[in-house]
């Protein structure tokens, strides 16, 4: 039985960090965007590209919507998974797109920067963040609770290594 991964909510404080305000400049997809990263929830399924999560270009993730939340360190995914792909420059600012089988993934902010709310901290400082964050998590059919429940597993266990 799949059980959703939920973390208690953390309020953020702005980071001491010096980061210039403008557009960003990170916006180009990470260096390999066909890595796999295996992940060892199911040992005893026998193929094991198909039990890969691998990334994708964003613009596969099209049509995918929320599903659950994750709190996970901002910089952990950059380190992981590279600088992403661009958001929609309004509420997203960064978005990483993967695929596991037929299932396809997405990691993003949701309303979360200065692009959104000119209060918040700009998209540098939140993905140079080492504090917790509530980031949103996306699939579309035939994708299950389960299914990125499992995603959510991949994220916490590959960002903690």
């Amino acid at each position: 039985m799949h059980v959703p991964v939920t973390l208690p909510r953390r309020s953020l404080r702005a980071p001491p960090l010096r980061f210039t305000d403008g557009p960003c400049v990170q916006c180009s997809p990470a260096k390999a965007d066909c890595i796999s990263f295996l992940t060892s929830m199911d040992q005893s399924h026998n193929n094991s590209a198909e039990r890969a999560f691998i990334r994708i270009p964003a613009s596969e993730a099209s049509q995918t919507h929320f599903f659950n939340e994750v709190q996970i360190l901002p910089h952990s995914v950059v380190r992981c998974f590279g600088t992403g792909d661009c958001g929609d420059g309004y509420k997203v600012s960064h978005t990483w797109a993967f695929r596991r089988g037929e299932l396809i993934y997405s990691l993003y902010d949701w309303k979360s920067t200065h692009l959104y709310d000119s209060t918040m901290w700009t998209p540098q400082e939140l993905w140079a963040s080492n504090e917790p964050f509530d980031l949103h998590v996306g699939s579309r059919e035939p994708a299950t609770q389960g299914d990125v429940a499992d995603f959510i597993t991949f994220l916490l266990e590959t960002t903690s290594m």
